[in-house]
């Protein structure tokens, strides 16, 4: 038994970090990137767009870096110690159930090369992390293995509701969703009611629009 915290208050926090990490995905993915591809945009609100991107880009991956912590501290709620903490035994407090059980014995097995896994990927995070947005190692600055895509963060992303879901599943009969619901429809209905889907059309037909009315103006000035 792991002292001090129970098993079950882990599991939940880890449950709780993946669906931030998937709200801040689909966020990215579906309202952010469609507004920092736009060219025009860019040019207008360079400041206001960067620093949008760089909020909800960075909590995406301090949410990952938490999950995919490798160290076996007690404290710590992430993947790797909710693994070791089922494979030495502990259990959640609901009733297991008992149609599962050949899925707990798979889930049981994969604990080793899940949490190789996840030692693989701590590492990668770390550069990122300990140069520039957890602490600012200057040894880490500028470091080849610093940068990280969206579709790389996005795969690791993947691997933490795959671990979660399958968690659920085995041990407590459940399932999980982890992207919002309103996120299907609200990016791209916020985008157009906005005027933002394509902001250099509608910026262009605001020109002209205002253009024509100065000149209307002059012409009933005349």
């Amino acid at each position: 038994m792991t002292p001090g915290i129970e098993f079950d208050v882990v599991a939940e926090e880890v449950r709780s970090e993946v669906v931030k990490a998937s709200s801040d995905a689909a966020l990215l993915e579906k309202l952010i990137f469609p507004l920092t591809k736009q060219e025009r945009l860019w040019e207008h609100y360079p400041a206001l767009l960067h620093g949008l991107w760089a909020a909800v880009w960075s909590g995406l991956y301090m949410t990952l870096c938490r999950l995919f912590a490798f160290r076996d501290d007690w404290r710590m709620a992430s993947i790797a110690n909710l693994l070791r903490r089922l494979e030495g035994g502990e259990r959640p407090a609901k009733m297991l159930p008992a149609r599962w059980g050949d899925a707990r014995g798979e889930f049981l097995s994969r604990v080793g090369p899940r949490l190789e896994e996840i030692k693989r990927i701590d590492s990668q995070l770390a550069i990122l992390r300990s140069g520039y947005l957890a602490h600012r190692d200057v040894t880490k600055v500028n470091h080849e293995k610093a940068p990280i895509d969206f579709t790389t963060l996005r795969r690791f992303l993947i691997l933490s509701q795959e671990i979660v879901s399958d968690y659920l599943l085995a041990f407590r009969d459940e399932s999980q969703s982890y992207e919002p619901t309103n996120y299907s429809h609200e990016p791209q209905q916020f985008l157009r009611w906005c005027r933002l889907d394509d902001y250099a059309t509608h910026h262009a037909a605001w020109v002209q629009a205002e253009h024509a009315a100065m000149l209307k103006c002059h012409e009933h000035e005349m």
